[in-house]
């Protein structure tokens, strides 16, 4: 999840639909970014054990409630 103080044009918007699409499909072509501009905050909610939710850019982490984690 990301959180920019300002709002992202449609080239922006595109760009970064066409960077995450990678994620999901790694044979798509990858030519996209994430706007770092104005970039406020990025959880990648990726943590597996803790209920901390790390912000990578702007410290700003958060306390996971209520989620569903599958064992593994």
């Amino acid at each position: 999840m990301r959180l920019w103080n300002r709002a992202l044009g449609r080239d922006e918007i595109d760009s970064l639909f066409r960077a995450e699409t990678c994620l999901f499909n790694p044979s798509a072509e990858c030519d996209g970014a994430v706007p770092q501009d104005a970039l406020a905050a990025e959880w990648p909610l990726n943590e597996q054990t803790d209920t901390t939710a790390y912000d990578t850019v702007g410290g700003h982490d958060g306390t996971i409630v209520g989620a569903f984690r599958p064992v593994r």
